[in-house]
């Protein structure tokens, strides 16, 4: 037999009409460096989201224009605008440290992050004004 496939949608609003996120388009995928099949269920909602963020932080940080790469790095951090949000620090301690636009740099700050616990900037600036400055110290 074939499974009934015509299952009620509940994925609506108030008015009934659906909410179900369209899913990216092959193109969609490409244009932000993910290849068709590779990660499934992500929308054009978050296609856009890393499109904007990656600009966004590029043109904040004059670092030049964002590669494929870029957005594909950008879109492992875009799950929520809270890790958007970590991600735009993360770039700005990356510039203090004079390494603007290195992903290697960057993404060692938010694993270190990730194992402080931090989950907003606010708790990572707070970590970082809490610590001692080494420097200063005899």
């Amino acid at each position: 037999t074939i499974p009934n496939h015509t299952l009620p949608n509940f994925n609506t609003d108030a008015a009934g009409e659906s909410t179900r996120a369209r899913e990216a388009t092959e193109s969609e995928l490409a244009s932000i460096g993910i290849k068709p099949g590779e990660y499934y269920g992500l929308t054009a909602d978050f296609v856009e989201t890393v499109r904007q963020t990656t600009v966004a932080l590029f043109n904040k940080y004059k670092i030049g224009t964002p590669q494929l790469w870029d957005y594909r790095q950008v879109s492992r951090y875009c799950g929520s605008s809270g890790r958007a949000a970590l991600l735009d620090y993360a770039f700005e301690q990356s510039g203090v440290a004079g390494k603007f636009g290195d992903w290697r740099y960057v993404d060692g700050i938010m694993d270190r992050l990730c194992m402080r616990g931090s989950e907003t900037e606010a708790q990572a600036r707070q970590w970082d004004s809490d610590r001692p400055d080494w420097d200063n110290e005899e």
